[in-house]
């Protein structure tokens, strides 16, 4: 599995390491053999059962390189042709590696679906193995949604089937997991026990991957446990490890992890020396991420030593990184779906040339053994067989043309949260430092610039609030409930915001919370300007695995028939944010009876 930048996030600052172990060791392999075209040129001539483990091997193949939208689309035909032909090892197989996908998205409901699939299909079998590797999966999932106890029962299932069939490895990849609930609890004593029984077999199985691995996740109790010094310890043996298999990556993570916590123990210089050893490795092996975190670690250090304008150089050069490393991020995001794109026009192309053979056989079938009564019969049902396929092509490019608007929209959603997090964090610090070194300046004139600085940090927060409203900071039922006071505070109605107590605890994505705030924002604006309304309510209820807003007013009502004629661009923006997140809206209105506005979205809860 690839190095990530949220595996770095976890070690530099005092979180756990998430460690989930094992999530594609039992389920996963690589391409050997043929190359993936020349996979997909078999898979035009395969049947049944060859054709169902080609297309797993081609989705494990897009899962390995993260291409998890292409994964998936080969991993969901297998799944169900090895159901259909009673393949229970490629379907466990299949049924895992989709939910491995969705769980890499963060869409943790979908991941839990198809683990639970898999877990009954391997239970039937009797296969222990894929037992626990499932139950481990299924742990850790619950372990990112906070759910603790049901996270440790998970992996005390997983550990008894490893305990039978006396699987040493696999039982230290889940006292690793244990210990990160431990970890969660803030039960430090329990954590470092679990991490050195895992520690204790990589070590006597020679395992050096699992060494670095143990020692980083121990350091980072320590660090939580502020006994810094057994912390650089643990680090430098997981250093001293990396460096013994050229794990060059490991080793400048740590050593940025290293720099940090002298940092924390106010020796900066030795920080400093640290970091200037972790940038130089990270640049040498163009880890981008590395850099970006070195550089705000250097700039963090050298303003602690009050050496403002190094920490102003280093401030401006970690800025440049991070641009450079989002917009890499998002050219790796475009080239996914370009793929995807390709892989579906190749199929459709073998699709043709096999539907083409399939033609020709028809003819010739035809032609011996038919009657011209015959022929007509059977070139009717061809016709018909051929309309069939038609409306299932167009489905299906309905279909496809909607999820590329979907990427699209997520896309823009996703570069507005980028544009304002780096006017704030970004220019917004620059002009901090500025106004520093304005305010510490000797000369006198000097002072006149600094109410043109707090103008401009002003002008960078609207744009930024403009952008991503402030109000979402506490999720989108504050952001809600903010909006509805501030209404209420002009005085000409009164609005009601009325939200389950259950929905406050489900975790929703930044996007999808954005989406609805600007639904009803636009939704109370059109209220405000047009139903001379004295009382508005706003319902939020929990519906299956999604929500169901009611918006209803008092006021003058319209003819709900005529709303599709309207010009406006307020309905159409309404309606174009709710198909985007696949929902279904009904707009009940009569004149002088008020109007009532339903919108039901499925699926809302993500992994955040």
């Amino acid at each position: 599995m690839p190095k990530s930048y949220k595996w770095l996030m976890n070690t530099i600052y005092p979180k756990s390491l998430l460690l989930l172990c094992g999530l594609l060791s039992l389920f996963s392999e690589p391409l050997r053999a043929h190359s993936r075209d020349s996979l997909l040129l078999e898979v035009a001539r395969a049947k049944d059962t060859t054709l169902a483990q080609l297309q797993l091997q081609i989705g494990v193949s897009y899962y390995q390189e993260g291409k998890l939208d292409s994964a998936i689309f080969w991993l969901e035909p297998s799944a169900s042709l090895s159901k259909k032909l009673q393949l229970p090892e490629v379907l466990i197989r299949a049924q895992t590696n989709i939910g491995n996908c969705y769980a890499d998205k963060g869409e943790n409901p979908k991941a839990l679906q198809f683990y639970q699939e898999a877990l009954k299909d391997a239970e039937a079998n009797g296969n222990k193995k894929y037992i626990a590797n499932i139950q481990k999966n299924i742990g850790a999932l619950h372990l990112s949604w906070k759910n603790l106890q049901e996270a440790l029962n998970y992996y005390n299932k997983a550990e008894k089937t490893a305990i039978l069939l006396k699987d040493s490895s696999l039982l230290a990849d889940i006292y690793n997991n244990k210990g990160t609930v431990y970890e969660q609890w803030e039960k430090f004593p329990d954590a470092l026990i679990y991490y050195g029984k895992a520690l204790s077999f990589y070590e006597s199985n020679g395992k050096d991957d699992g060494i670095a691995m143990s020692s980083s996740n121990m350091a980072i109790v320590y660090k939580l446990m502020g006994d810094f010094d057994k912390a650089i310890l643990y680090n430098e043996k997981a250093l001293f490890i990396s460096k013994k298999i050229g794990d060059d990556w490991m080793c400048a993570a740590i050593l940025n992890n290293i720099g940090n916590l002298y940092g924390q123990q106010g020796k900066l210089l030795q920080a400093l020396l640290k970091l200037e050893d972790a940038l130089f490795l990270a640049r040498k092996i163009d880890a981008k991420e590395i850099v970006v975190m070195a550089l705000e670690s250097k700039a963090d250090a050298a303003s602690k030593a009050q050496l403002y304008e190094m920490a102003f150089q280093y401030m401006k050069a970690y800025t440049q990184a991070k641009d450079s490393f989002i917009s890499e991020q998002q050219t790796a995001q475009f080239k996914e779906l370009e793929v995807k794109y390709d892989t579906e026009k190749k199929e459709a192309q073998l699709s043709l040339q096999q539907a083409e053979i399939d033609k020709q056989e028809s003819i010739i079938a035809f032609t011996i053994l038919s009657t011209l009564l015959l022929g007509l019969f059977g070139y009717s049902a061809y016709k018909r067989y051929q309309n069939k396929k038609e409306r299932q092509f167009m489905e299906t490019l309905h279909a496809q043309e909607i999820k590329a608007t979907q990427a699209i929209f997520h896309s823009e959603q996703n570069e507005r949260f980028r544009i304002a997090r780096d006017i704030h964090d970004s220019i917004g610090q620059l002009l901090s430092v500025i106004k520093m070194k304005i305010n510490t300046a000797a000369q006198i004139e000097n002072q006149n610039l600094t109410p043109l600085v707090d103008q401009a940090i002003k002008e960078l927060r609207d744009i930024s609030h403009n952008l991503i409203p402030e109000e979402l900071g506490l999720g989108l039922y504050n952001g809600i409930e903010s909006m509805v006071e501030k209404i209420n505070e002009a005085g000409k109605l009164k609005i009601e915001a009325q939200i389950e107590d259950a929905l406050i605890k489900k975790p929703l994505n930044k996007t999808f919370e954005l989406s609805v705030y600007r639904i009803v924002q636009e939704i109370l604006n059109n209220m405000l300007k047009h139903a001379q309304a004295s009382h508005i309510s706003i319902q939020i209820k929990e519906s299956g695995e999604g929500i169901t807003l009611n918006l209803i007013d008092n006021g003058i009502g319209f003819d709900s028939s005529k709303i599709e004629q309207s010009q406006g661009l307020g309905w159409k923006n309404i309606r174009a944010r709710v198909n985007l997140l696949a929902g279904n809206m009904q707009i009940r209105s009569e004149p002088n009876k008020g109007t009532q506005i339903t919108i039901q979205l499925p699926s809302v809860w993500k992994k955040i």
